[in-house]
């Protein structure tokens, strides 16, 4: 389940003053000229610059755009740290275009996605020996193993729940974040249907690709992601936001694509309701076909995908409908709604799944669970009233930002047994 707007805000303002602390010691930088003169040490001439420009940000990143007397760019410059001490930053050429428009007629969607399929046939040529973080061979940068995914700093950022701790405790979501489940019916289903999932998993591993090699796996490879050249030339100049990547099976690369309507088919608009899907699902499933046909047909024209590896992929994650837990597994928060989920279901056979949930709804475990779930929710309800009594004296200005940071974080980090003893 997703955490409401309330604790989203509330974890936001507690990162809001460190940013702001940062964003300001940039905004120095730029104002007294310390960061063009960083920025010139770059140029192989050493040529001054001056900033284009103010901030260019995404939802992960802040940008600055910089011209050199003489008009050049740079090749990629990468780093963990700059003596500015600004953190680490990506130094590269600028790329001139816009953003793809979301208003695409069929014709022009066939030329995209034509553009997507080479895209994914070149990625797919790249190999790597094991599931991981990217090497960081030019900077020795102590990368993680575990991979830092989009799925992953969702969950931290927006539920805080840290889900690189144990993996044997399973489910890191549903059971760290107190709101998951709104009582005991909503947290043996949800607990249920991840039991369901993890015992279909075995079945929906292709074979072949079980031991590799493993794929450049990009969480928010997408059409909204794109750079073309303009609004009547779709050509891609650039794909940018590649900053959730990591090593991962090759089924997860291969599977039908989320994009397709750019839009996360994870998204609350596209829930199921009362065992229906949304309007949009056969839409999206012409689309899936058109895509389909479309690689297939790049494919053929490629070389070096004569085995047609790609595509085969794709069509077995359909066929098989390996391509809906793919999904939920790049979502953040998992609902028994999702319309992957509910796909899920359709592709098994509704009576089915429902045998399979009642089977592990009887369980001890799951039982347990659930009345744990209902503390829990106990517990978020008094963390909110406290929240909302620091936001209400923020707002009359009887609290510092600073203060109702540190307090918030207070509340939010105790523990069930703290709360019994007050």
């Amino acid at each position: 389940m997703l955490p409401d707007d309330f604790m989203v805000t509330s974890f936001l303002r507690l990162h809001q003053e460190l940013e702001s602390k940062w964003v300001d010691k940039v905004n120095e930088a730029r104002l007294n000229g310390r960061l063009c003169s960083w920025v010139s040490t770059f140029h192989p001439c050493k040529l001054s610059c001056r900033i284009e420009g103010g901030f260019l940000n995404g939802s992960y990143n802040l940008c600055q755009r910089y011209i050199f007397d003489d008009g050049t760019s740079l090749s990629p410059v990468y780093a963990d740290e700059n003596p500015l001490g600004l953190g680490p930053f990506l130094l590269m050429g600028f790329t001139h275009g816009i953003r793809l428009s979301k208003n695409l007629h069929d014709n022009d969607i066939e030329h995209v996605y034509r553009q997507m399929a080479r895209f994914m046939l070149e990625l797919f040529q790249i190999n790597f020996d094991k599931i991981s973080g990217i090497p960081t061979p030019q900077t020795g940068f102590p990368a993680p193993i575990r991979p830092l995914t989009r799925k992953s700093h969702g969950i931290l950022h927006e539920g805080g729940v840290d889900v690189f701790g144990d993996r044997n405790q399973g489910f890191a979501s549903l059971n760290g974040q107190p709101n998951s489940a709104l009582g005991w019916h909503s947290a043996c289903e949800a607990h249920a249907s991840l039991e369901v999932l993890k015992s279909l998993l075995p079945d929906l591993v292709e074979p072949n690709y079980n031991h590799g090699p493993f794929k450049l796996i990009c969480d928010d490879f997408g059409l909204g992601n794109l750079i073309v050249r303009s609004r009547d030339d779709l050509t891609v100049v650039g794909v940018v936001d590649l900053e959730w990547v990591y090593a991962g099976p090759a089924q997860l690369f291969a599977s039908g694509p989320w994009w397709l309507l750019d839009d996360r088919p994870i998204n609350e608009a596209w829930d199921y309701h009362n065992g229906h899907p949304p309007r949009v699902a056969s839409r999206y499933m012409r689309r899936l076909e058109m895509f389909t046909t479309v690689l297939k047909e790049e494919e053929a024209n490629m070389l070096g995908n004569e085995k047609k590896e790609l595509s085969t992929l794709i069509e077995w994650s359909k066929t098989t409908g390996a391509m809906w837990p793919h999904m939920i597994l790049s979502a953040g928060f998992f609902d028994c709604l999702l319309f992957p989920c509910g796909q899920l279901q359709r592709h098994y056979g509704f009576w089915w799944w429902l045998d399979m949930l009642k089977g592990f709804e009887d369980r001890e475990e799951v039982k347990k669970f659930a009345q744990r779930k209902e503390l829990d929710l106990t517990r978020y309800d008094m963390q909110v009233d406290q929240i909302e009594e620091l936001k209400f004296l923020v707002e009359c200005g009887k609290l510092t930002s600073e203060d109702f940071a540190a307090q918030t974080r207070s509340v939010l980090a105790r523990k069930p047994d703290d709360d019994a003893n007050a």
